[in-house]
């Protein structure tokens, strides 16, 4: 779909490929569902492909199962109002995959496990669920897949700086503090009205670290606040595919490129 793929590289399945996985142990295949190729035009779903490749795993007595990339949306998608891309919150950058604040991030996922179900529901043994970066893996975007999406702004920061992701750490830390006074008295900083509240420039706290319990302070609830933000995504998520799919594991890939704080992980 991004035109980055090998010719031999399409993913479907072949009698060689299916012997091997027999004879190494294997009890099921994953495959990768991609928004961008199932729906290339909205409100049109092709789930063809997908499907041969359950048909000849079952016939081969192995599970099937998928890790359903939904974070890099189709182009028709992307140029819609409705995307909401990571924002690099230092240069304002944004990168081509969904931020995990969007607020159609619900939506979208709602839609694509509906028609999932209704298509595969049958034929899929559990579901690897890919959350928005990367691989799925539980972490913001360290430039990772450039070779799948290209995506020329892709690499390690801060990736919390869109306007949804804003308001949420203003609201966050003032219900943790219970007041902008108490924000400010805790941070060091001056805030003058709640709507003022803001994330902390990294640079300036890295300077400010070893000699100020405050900016300490205030370091730790942004990095706080950026990995939890993994767990209320995650838990949204996991909740809107129980509905499609009420009786199956879900697996999510917690492993990531490293646990420094712009990661998130």
């Amino acid at each position: 779909y991004w035109g980055t793929a090998a010719n031999d590289a399409l993913g479907a399945l072949d009698d060689a490929t299916l012997a091997a996985l027999q004879r190494t142990g294997c009890t099921a295949m994953c495959d990768y569902p991609a928004w961008c190729v199932i729906e290339p035009e909205e409100g049109v779903w092709d789930f063809t492909f997908l499907k041969e490749n359950a048909k000849r795993l079952q016939a081969a007595d192995l599970d099937y199962n998928v890790f359903c990339w939904i974070h890099f949306p189709p182009k028709w998608y992307q140029d819609s109002e409705r995307f909401v891309p990571y924002e690099n919150m230092e240069t304002g950058d944004t990168i081509e995959q969904m931020s995990l604040w969007s607020p159609d991030l619900p939506r979208v996922f709602d839609v694509f496990y509906s028609h999932l179900a209704e298509e595969l529901g049958d034929r899929i043994a559990f579901l690897r669920v890919a959350m928005p970066s990367e691989y799925g893996e539980i972490g913001y975007c360290a430039g990772m897949t450039n070779w799948l999406r290209p995506q020329p702004k892709a690499g390690i920061g801060y990736w919390c700086g869109d306007v949804y992701a804003r308001a949420d750490f203003r609201r966050k830390m003032l219900e943790r503090y219970g007041s902008l006074s108490a924000l400010n008295q805790a941070w060091g900083t001056d805030f003058a009205e709640n709507d003022a509240v803001a994330l902390p420039d990294p640079k300036a706290c890295q300077e400010g670290f070893a000699d100020s319990a405050q900016v300490r302070r205030r370091w730790s609830d942004f990095v706080d606040w950026y990995n939890e933000a993994w767990v209320e995504c995650m838990s949204t998520v996991t909740a809107i595919i129980r509905r499609h799919f009420p009786n199956h594991e879900q697996i999510y890939s917690l492993g990531y490129a490293s646990e420094r704080a712009a990661h998130g992980n």
